[in-house]
């Protein structure tokens, strides 16, 4: 079972190709039986990239694999990019992958980004993660490990779009359903939002811890932001900074001061997904 904290005010067959001609460098794959999310890859190792394409197109994803990162900024640009996930190498020819990570945050994709590295270092770890990343993957990526962290990209994707369509005014407004379980669910959030308390919120993953925190923040109508950060995804020697903060020279890479994201969600609240990964 999954875990996640909040802190309150705290300080299956061989796939069809086919090229796009509209987007050179591009590569579309489906299967028979249309899939629900779309992945991109991009990568300007040709076969590596088709090698990822092909184990994702296999469990069920519709997939696009382009080695030329240029037709992906000219997507960005034309707002076409409405990928659910995207699996980015850093080292990419012409424009690094984190300025590509950037473009799609600035374009107000909400597409989860998925960093692929060949780079085990703390320095660039971190740099993908502020930088918007969902999460980041060491090259070459274990079959288990790509498969679980696309599905909890994906997850991650659907409800990003979900709440950008607009946040209900009210907390439990956010939580769909009149059963029992959602009832009881709805009614220790209203009891809970205006208290500064540690909440621990467990589920299974998919289940949609991340929605009930938002529902705590928004019935709470606290004035301080609501911050999610993915324990798992941080490496063990960055945790402590991502957290408290650090000052300038603290470690290789560290050019500044930077308050943790618990002074950033001061007045909020903090969301510490997967907390059981620390």
């Amino acid at each position: 079972m999954a875990r996640g904290y909040v802190m309150r005010g705290a300080a299956g067959s061989a796939p069809c190709v086919r090229r796009d001609l509209a987007w050179p460098g591009v590569v579309h794959r489906s299967i028979a039986q249309e899939p629900q999310t779309r992945v991109l890859v991009v990568d300007d190792d040709a076969e590596g990239a088709e090698s990822l394409g092909r184990k994702l197109a296999y469990v069920g994803y519709s997939v696009e694999v382009a080695t030329e990162p240029g037709a992906i900024v000219e997507r960005i640009r034309a707002r076409r990019a409405d990928w659910d996930v995207v699996l980015l190498d850093i080292g990419l020819p012409g424009i690094s992958g984190i300025d590509v990570l950037r473009r799609f945050r600035d374009s107000g994709s909400q597409a989860a980004v998925i960093m692929l590295t060949g780079d085990t270092s703390a320095t660039t770890a971190t740099t993908c993660l502020r930088g918007g990343a969902f999460h980041y993957l060491t090259k070459p990526c274990l079959p288990i490990e790509l498969a679980s962290t696309v599905e909890s990209a994906a997850r991650h994707a659907i409800l990003r779009r979900r709440l950008a369509q607009g946040e209900p005014p009210t907390g439990t407004g956010i939580l769909i359903g009149q059963s029992p379980a959602i009832r009881q669910l709805q009614a220790a959030i209203e009891r809970l939002a205006g208290r500064d308390v540690v909440v621990l919120i467990q589920g299974e993953s998919g289940t949609g811890k991340e929605l009930v925190a938002r529902a705590l923040h928004a019935a709470g109508r606290r004035d301080g932001p609501f911050l999610a950060i993915n324990c798992s995804a941080i490496p063990d020697t960055l945790i402590d900074s991502e957290l408290f903060g650090h000052a300038r020279g603290a470690f290789t890479g560290a050019t500044t001061d930077r308050d943790g994201v618990f002074v950033e969600a001061d007045g909020g609240v903090l969301f510490l997904d997967e907390i059981g990964d620390m």
